[in-house]
């Protein structure tokens, strides 16, 4: 796969650094670039917008920002949860 541009820019993304290694460890694998591979993927996007919601359907939380309400009710969750388990914790050890 040639230079799809012949002029580069510097981007900053904020990614997960797990899903980079392994994205970057594939590409490497099959002998291909990462930034050329996203590159292709970035204007197969513009072509075929569809590919974008297929994969909000398949991963929903990439692409929905909790709001703080949302975030606030997660952590009582959690914490309700903790709870419990402390509390059938104490009860198996009477």
């Amino acid at each position: 796969m040639g230079p799809i541009f012949t002029q580069r820019k510097r981007f900053k993304f904020y990614l997960d650094p797990v899903v980079v290694r392994a994205f970057r460890m594939l590409c490497k694998q099959r002998g291909l670039r990462a930034n050329r591979v996203i590159e292709a993927f970035m204007i197969y996007c513009l072509d075929s917008p569809v590919l974008i919601k297929l994969i909000s359907r398949k991963y929903p939380e990439l692409f929905h920002k909790p709001t703080r309400k949302e975030r606030r009710a997660k952590q009582i969750r959690n914490l309700i949860d903790e709870a419990s388990k402390l509390l059938e914790d104490l009860e198996l050890g009477e």
